[in-house]
């Protein structure tokens, strides 16, 4: 919740993804503990947070930004064309709180 107020602070958007058994299923293996592939081609945030999930028993938040990387155009102010630098901004202000 405090990372979520911090890109609102910002201007940056960020919202929480679902988490839970239907996102961990896939992550089942017969020869280990975990598989770091899941079958199902859809959810890959929050199956990626479940998989991270697994190892992590302390708060934490795992921001999933491969797709914010790059913009090709410049809806606002802060985000120009090339590397867009999505949630630094974020990040800054969290680690200043």
């Amino acid at each position: 919740k405090k990372v979520i107020a911090c890109a609102e602070e910002v201007g940056e958007e960020l919202w929480q993804l679902p988490m839970g058994e239907e996102f961990s299923d896939g992550l089942k293996s017969e020869v280990a503990d975990i598989s770091n592939i899941s079958p199902s081609r859809y959810g890959g945030a929050s199956v990626g947070a479940e998989f991270l999930h697994f190892f992590v028993d302390f708060p934490w938040v795992h921001i999933d930004m491969a797709s914010t990387g790059f913009a090709q155009q410049s809806p606002k102010a802060w985000l120009h064309p090339g590397t867009s630098g999505a949630i630094v901004q974020t990040m800054i202000k969290y680690l200043r709180s």
